[in-house]
């Protein structure tokens, strides 16, 4: 062996052993508490466990540090509680999707078995208010359960639905004038959606000739065509849904939204809305698959919170770790499927970057502290649970994580790619964003193995999840069909669900934002997936993705389409108004 090589080996071989330490290494990891597991890093507004304590019981009973059942705080006479609850009435039992096995650990429905039918929901011992079914219920206890870790993501899902508005079939002329001092959602009648849907769609392609190719390296690519602030909409309603009056021409449209823009608040003006069609409402909505795996895996292996159901494959203490942090755990499974998809070794390139490539991720328990392992190909290549290999990373990012960079809340990669600096690899770090937004929304070949709890798929793994800025895109996925089958017992010939975000701008990321070296902080942006994405499904859909799940500040209003057939008709569904 000559000294090029033995020197090269050596290296490497140190590299590896210093990565694999880090990655054994979990109590030199900034916790706060350490005793919960929480990081720091990587999502803020993390309480300590008293004030998250405090919290919790202000809505949940029971005991938020501990792995058991609690039930929700109906009693709670906060306004804004109880608005949630009256408005959970409105919600037809065909507009939930809890999942049974999340149900079961729970002890929200009696266990059964995968030869069974599913089988019934379980009548609580305590009193539930009068008009609230055991499905709302049900919703009620899981959010409990599984944000016991954080609490303010129960507070802000509480007030989303005290926002919720199902659209009356009253026509839009008894709504009055639009006040532009309300939320321009709870002025909307059923009448409207479709028409709104239409002109959502046609202000996005007259903005789109406007918009300019933006040049990053030596590539020339799309640049993010404009979305509508919360000042637009209110204007929106006011100039055209409410009158009945279509979309005419872009200049028109400007030339009247200056003067309206003059009455908006700053933030109204710089804050953008975003849309989430679904046919489902469960208390995870709107997270990822990466989450949602995570949360359905281990309800599917454990009896109760504290209790496994399969000791050859869980331990009760692995139901009692995540049911004492199930946020957390969600959370940090996400970020480690995105640490795998940003860092690769620049040899995957042509995985990574072919949709039609397979690509296996492999699941485990620690994403607090380390990325996923992968396979390229259709055979996984030693699925290790327990290592990183290094021959499946750049070896530029492995150095950087000996300093704690994947706890930061950009895991390492404005330092990856040299954000801002001179010699900036502008490419790289759009290449690396590309990938990742073309490979979620053409998930068919971006497979998982989760090692540990036994389940696996070649497809529907990725850790971001989607919103379109332009609704009419995301109204395919309000019906059954597409996203949830279409069975009789459980779904009616009805709209659903339109979830409703409002996203600050500075916290929209945009190919332009690359050109002008924005760091990125993965645990608050969202990538604009029609200008960084070059898939036909990433053009279309006019979508942002975001790791992981909305966050706080971010959950605006929910529109309950129910009083909309599938067919686009306005028909009272007959449940409380």
């Amino acid at each position: 062996m000559n000294t090029k090589t033995f020197t090269f080996v050596a290296l490497s071989l140190g590299l590896f052993i210093s990565a694999c330490s880090f990655f054994a290494k979990k109590d030199q990891v900034n916790r706060f508490p350490s005793s919960d597991g929480i990081m720091l890093a990587g999502l803020d507004g993390w309480k300590s466990t008293e004030e998250n304590k405090q919290l919790w019981q202000e809505y949940c009973v029971g005991d938020s540090t501990a792995a058991d059942i609690p039930r929700f705080r109906y009693e709670n006479p906060n306004p804004m509680v109880q608005k949630a609850v009256e408005n959970i009435k409105k919600v037809s039992d065909k507009s939930y999707f809890l999942y049974t096995e999340v149900e079961e650990v729970y002890g929200l429905r009696e266990l059964g078995s995968k030869k069974d039918s599913k089988k019934p929901l379980i009548k609580p011992a305590y009193e539930i208010p009068a008009g609230v079914s055991l499905l709302s219920n049900a919703y009620l206890v899981i959010l409990c359960g599984e944000f016991r870790d954080r609490a303010t993501m129960i507070q802000e899902k509480l007030n989303w639905i005290a926002n919720l508005y199902k659209l009356p079939t009253q026509p839009q002329s008894s709504f009055g004038s639009i006040d532009p001092e309300k939320s321009p959602w709870s002025q909307m009648s059923a009448h409207s959606y479709s028409a709104f849907l239409q002109f959502s769609r046609a202000l996005w392609f007259a903005r789109q000739p406007q918009t300019p190719a933006v040049n990053l390296g030596t590539f020339s690519v799309r640049g993010a065509v404009e979305g509508m602030s919360v000042c637009q909409m209110k204007y929106i309603f006011t100039k055209y849904i409410h009158p009945g009056v279509a979309f005419d021409s872009i200049s028109s449209y400007e030339t009247g939204f200056a003067d309206f823009k003059t009455k908006c608040s700053t933030d109204d003006v710089s804050d953008y809305y975003s849309f989430r069609g679904d046919t489902n409402f469960k208390p995870y909505s709107p997270e990822g698959n990466a989450m949602l795996f995570r949360g359905r895996f281990m309800a599917s292996l454990c009896k109760n919170p504290s209790q496994t159901k399969k000791p050859d494959i869980v331990s009760d203490a692995d139901c009692k770790s995540y049911y004492t942090s199930p946020f957390q755990s969600r959370w940090a499974a996400a970020r480690a499927g995105l640490a795998a998809w940003m860092f690769y070794d620049p040899k995957h390139e042509s995985v990574f970057s072919n949709t039609k490539s397979q690509l296996t991720m492999f699941l485990h328990f620690d994403g607090a502290n380390r990325p996923l392992n992968f396979a390229t190909g259709t055979s996984a290549e030693d699925p290790s649970v327990g290592s990183i290999h290094e021959k499946n990373f750049s070896s530029d990012w492995l150095k950087q994580i000996q300093n704690g960079d994947y706890q930061m809340n950009d895991i390492g990669f404005n330092k990856f790619v040299k954000m801002g600096a001179s010699d900036m690899n502008s490419q790289l770090a759009y290449t690396r964003i590309k990938n990742a937004v073309d490979r979620h929304t053409d998930w068919y070949t971006s497979g998982y193995n989760d090692l540990k709890t036994k389940r696996s798929g070649t497809q529907a793994y990725s850790p971001f999840v989607a919103s379109s800025y332009e609704m009419y895109e995301s109204n395919g996925f309000v019906n059954c069909g597409i996203t949830i089958p279409c069975i009789p017992s459980e779904h009616d010939d009805r709209k659903h669900w339109m979830f409703v975000f409002r996203v600050k701008g500075e916290n929209w990321y945009r190919t332009q934002d690359l050109q002008k070296a924005r760091p990125i902080d993965f645990s608050r942006m969202w990538f604009d997936e029609t200008s960084f994405g070059t898939t036909g499904l990433a053009i279309k859909e006019h979508a942002w993705d975001r790791l992981g799940t909305a966050v706080e500040g971010e959950y605006d209003s929910i529109l309950y389409l129910h009083n909309i057939t599938t067919s686009g008709t306005v028909a009272d569904d007959g449940l409380p108004q």
